[in-house]
C-alpha cells in the first residue's frame, strides 16, 4: 500500500456506495472490492496489532452485513454503517501513526 490515505478514501467511498447498491451485481462488486482492501490492510499490519485487527474485523463484519454477505445480528443497516465508518476512522488513525 503506497498511499494509505488513498486506499482508505476509496474504502470509505465504496462503503458509502453500499447505500445505493440495489442489484446483486452491484452488491457483489462492492463486496469484492471491500474484501480485497481489507486483505491489503491486514497484510500491511506487519506488527499484528490486536487493536487494529479488532477494528478491521468490525469493519469486515458490518460492511459484509450491510451488503447481505453476513447476518445483521438484529441491528439496522444504519447502525452497521456507523460502526463501519467508526472502525475505518480508527484504522486510518493507526496507519497515520506508522
Amino acid at each position: 500500500m503506497n498511499d494509505p490515505k488513498l486506499i482508505f478514501d476509496k474504502l470509505e467511498s465504496l462503503v458509502r456506495l453500499s447505500k445505493t447498491a440495489e442489484t446483486e451485481y452491484e452488491k457483489a462488486a462492492l463486496f469484492g472490492a471491500i474484501s480485497e482492501i481489507i486483505h491489503i490492510i491486514k497484510v500491511e499490519d506487519e506488527e499484528y496489532n490486536l487493536n487494529l485487527w479488532e477494528s478491521i474485523e468490525r469493519l469486515r463484519y458490518s460492511s459484509f452485513a450491510m451488503l447481505g454477505y453476513d447476518i445483521m445480528g438484529g441491528h439496522s443497516y444504519d447502525q452497521h454503517f456507523v460502526w463501519v465508518i467508526g472502525s475505518l476512522n480508527v484504522i486510518r488513525e493507526k496507519f497515520a501513526k506508522k
